[in-house]
């Protein structure tokens, strides 16, 4: 007969697991607020300052660009203030590619925090139309990924809906990718003029 572990320890990792997760949290809310109340995303909201931040960089200006891409797209600073920018500090090849790589990282910092902080508690309290919803999103997931973010592009809350769900992590990344091609090739190279034409 096989012996089920005692509930104590089981109880115990469970709480040390909240207490992580929720310490993570607080963590990220007093970061974000530490760099709102220091003035620091308002020098980088402005695209002049970016630009001018970015040209004294130097040879680090790219990795500068993607730094601050990374760092502040997932505090809700738009994707446009870099993409529409990169190819005039960069070239066209290398503002395409930078703007690329740039607004997958920042997804993918929003889509991985959204799955490992919230992921459990969000797909219990899912009522039962929007969990037939959810799998028939995880059935055809890659494609479905791929057209919600090629209209939406760098919108934070799509990074917190496709790390919700039970899709696979790889997918997700991967339709993400292949989502944001299209969104950054029209931006880059028209630097935003089509958008504001649409929009």
């Amino acid at each position: 007969m096989e012996l089920s572990p005692p509930a104590g320890p089981i109880r115990s990792a469970h709480a040390r697991r909240w207490l992580l997760r929720a310490a993570v949290v607080v963590g990220v809310v007093g970061l974000v607020a530490a760099v709102v109340t220091s003035g620091v995303l308002g020098r980088f909201t402005d695209q002049d300052e970016l630009q001018a931040t970015i040209d004294r960089a130097g040879v680090w200006g790219p990795l500068l660009f993607l730094g601050l891409m990374v760092g502040l797209v997932p505090l809700n600073v738009p994707g446009l203030l870099f993409v529409v920018p990169a190819t005039t500090l960069f070239g066209t090849a290398g503002g395409v590619v930078l703007s690329l790589i740039g607004g997958f990282l920042a997804s993918t910092v929003g889509i991985v925090g959204a799955r490992r902080l919230g992921r459990d508690a969000f797909l219990a309290r899912l009522p039962p139309r929007l969990r037939r919803l959810e799998a028939r999103l995880c059935e055809r997931g890659f494609w479905a990924v791929v057209a919600l973010r090629s209209v939406t592009f760098l919108l934070q809350p799509v990074d917190w809906l496709c790390g919700l769900t039970r899709m696979p992590l790889r997918t997700v990344l991967g339709a993400t990718f292949v989502g944001l091609v299209p969104p950054t090739l029209v931006i880059a190279l028209t630097g935003g003029g089509l958008l504001d034409l649409v929009l």
